[in-house]
């Protein structure tokens, strides 16, 4: 009888080794194939780096800002020339400096009055050349405007032409049209006539300054 106890011995021990065997090969297989998930993960790469103190990029407000403070440096440093410009010593009137410095002023209560103008005999021949030689465009107009006060020959057809000529600024043309229509007499028909195109001109400021409707500079 002992012999027949052997097998059945034998046999827990063979499925004990088979389980184990079995454990093995899941493990094995496991670790197949978490080797082959690791290999087939992403490798993440530095495509660009900065380093840490690089100043930061400049935003769209900040360029805007940039651009309006460089025109007004160029602002400054155009009116810094032409206050600088000496007209008495390119043959102007004496006294054409001291005015042309009104013209510049800030505040219309600095500006020249009829008053003013009528007071010096000079003051045709100033204005005349302080508009051909002006370094400001508004120099140049309130130079235009004030003319009206000072209604000479001369200022006539300085006005007559400034005002038909389509190459000056608009703002050129609208001052000389505004002194034509404050002082030419009725009976110019030449001025007249000027007027009478300009107020069907294609640009609002032209028609208002023929109309005498434009407000003085």
């Amino acid at each position: 009888m002992r012999w027949m106890f052997g097998p059945f011995l034998a046999l827990p021990f063979a499925v004990a080794c088979t389980g184990d065997a079995q454990d093995s090969a899941q493990n094995e297989v496991a670790a197949q194939s978490q080797a082959q998930n690791v290999e087939k993960a992403p490798v993440l790469e530095t495509v660009y780096a900065e380093p840490a103190n690089k100043p930061a990029r400049a935003r769209n407000n900040d360029a805007l800002n940039e651009k309006d403070a460089q025109r007004a440096r160029t602002a400054r440093a155009q009116s810094d020339i032409a206050r600088h410009i000496d007209y008495d010593d390119q043959g102007a009137p004496e006294g054409t400096d001291a005015l042309a410095h009104k013209l510049r002023a800030r505040h219309p209560e600095g500006i020249p009055t009829r008053e003013d103008l009528r007071a010096d005999p000079a003051s045709p021949q100033k204005l005349l050349f302080i508009e051909e030689h002006a370094a400001l465009m508004l120099e140049q107009q309130r130079a235009l405007v004030l003319m009206r006060h000072v209604y000479t020959d001369d200022v006539r057809r300085r006005l007559l032409d400034r005002a038909q000529d389509r190459s000056r600024h608009v703002s050129v043309r609208s001052a000389a049209l505004q002194s034509l229509a404050a002082a030419a007499d009725a009976r110019d028909s030449q001025a007249q006539e000027v007027l009478r195109a300009a107020r069907q001109d294609e640009n609002p400021r032209i028609q208002r300054a023929a109309s005498g409707t434009a407000a003085e500079e």
